[in-house]
């Protein structure tokens, strides 16, 4: 039985879909999916075989090895280091940090993918020895267009190597895996690291003598339906959220899901944008999803007091805060700068106010906060009021 949170039970959910059975057998959508694939007489350059079947690379040398190859090219041991394959007889090796030198893989499908379906992505990766650096940003994208090279900063993750779990093994392999909800259609796999040189994170190796980048060996690309039976697709209710207009929403998935995709955005469980809109992630539990609806929207809420003006003499003073605002202090001075009153909001029904009609000024200073993230900041705002009989 799969395992829910706890609370969730308590969350009254819009709907249920029972997504359709799939058979009994995963057929891999991959062509080609180990490298296993060779040529008789392969063009060889300094960095070894630069081509395979099936799969293409973008404008930097993405290596393919195997061991009918010469040793530049070899398996087990080749230019870039030692490394058996996961299976069978090759794998591909790419350069995935710093960002400038980056190599990609990239494959059309055999098929495209339904809308609707929830299909599991997953592949091998080994650290080269002759690496200097290691990351834990490396993942994959599906597209239903060609991906090209001078496109990169339009794609992001639907798969990704979880956070924090640094890809640093140099002996044996380590997967990367995820599932993803279809929108259908596509038809093209992306492989690499889709995060630019500011957004990626990386160690050194402290290997002596080592090289500059990150670079790793990839074999074993599957992308397979997801489960046997279908999954079941669970949406919660509409969630509303206010942000000001110089704020920033954070906003959060379920906590203990397997893995997440919030559609057209990222796959993190946490989620930060400054813009409106709706936004939906799908939180995956092998191949059921629970998938949550956010509806960003934005106020005003720009730290502003409003004083009401004409005030009669015999009428009392209230202001209007803005949503904000936790706390201001108010002082009231007379036409030629003399202050009349000064003190907090909460004390606003103990001022004592001028009894002759005429032009008044104020100052405030006003305590606020960014709604969603509840940052403090700090605003002081002034204005003009006519006291009048």
């Amino acid at each position: 039985m799969m395992a829910y949170p706890k609370y969730l039970f308590r969350l009254v959910a819009l709907s249920c879909t029972l997504l359709p059975g799939f058979g009994t057998e995963a057929q891999n959508l991959v062509p080609n999916p180990g490298f296993e694939s060779y040529f008789e007489d392969p063009e060889l350059s300094v960095n070894g075989v630069n081509a395979t079947a099936d799969w293409f690379k973008f404008e930097y040398t993405t290596e393919f090895f195997h061991r009918t190859y010469p040793p530049i090219a070899g398996v087990p041991f080749n230019q870039r280091g030692y490394q058996e394959p996961f299976e069978g007889n090759g794998y591909a090796g790419m350069i995935v940090y710093p960002w400038n030198v980056r190599e990609f893989l990239a494959v059309q499908l055999t098929e495209p993918l339904e809308g609707g379906q929830v299909y599991t992505l997953s592949f091998q990766v080994s650290l080269s020895e002759q690496s200097g650096y290691m990351t834990d940003d490396f993942g994959a994208m599906l597209l239903q267009e060609r991906p090209e090279q001078d496109s990169l900063s339009k794609y992001y993750y639907v798969v990704k190597n979880q956070e924090g779990r640094v890809l640093s093994d140099t002996s044996g392999w380590m997967e990367i895996r995820g599932q993803y909800l279809a929108q259908g259609g596509e038809q093209y796999l992306l492989i690499g690291n889709l995060y630019g040189q500011t957004q990626t994170t990386f160690q050194e190796t402290a290997v002596e003598d080592s090289r500059f980048w990150a670079y790793y060996f990839v074999d074993q690309v599957e992308l397979t339906r997801c489960g046997e039976t279908g999954g079941m697709l669970t949406q919660l209710p509409l969630q509303d959220t206010i942000i000001c207009d110089s704020g920033n929403a954070r906003l959060e998935a379920l906590p203990d899901a397997d893995s997440y995709q919030w559609v057209g955005q990222d796959v993190q469980q946490q989620f930060q944008t400054r813009m409106p809109g709706q936004y939906v992630v799908n939180n995956f539990y092998g191949c059921d999803i629970i998938q949550q609806t956010f509806e960003v929207q934005t106020d005003g809420c720009f730290c502003d007091l409003i004083m009401p003006s004409p005030l009669r003499l015999s009428a009392p003073l209230i202001p209007i805060p803005s949503r904000n605002i936790e706390d201001y202090t108010l002082e009231l001075f007379t036409s030629s700068g003399q202050k009349v009153w000064s003190g907090s909001a909460a004390s606003l029904d103990q001022a004592q106010w001028p009894r002759a009609a005429g032009a008044y000024f104020w100052r405030a200073r006003l305590q606020c906060f960014r709604e969603l993230d509840m940052q403090p900041f700090q605003r002081t705002v002034s204005g003009r009021i006519i006291v009048v009989d």
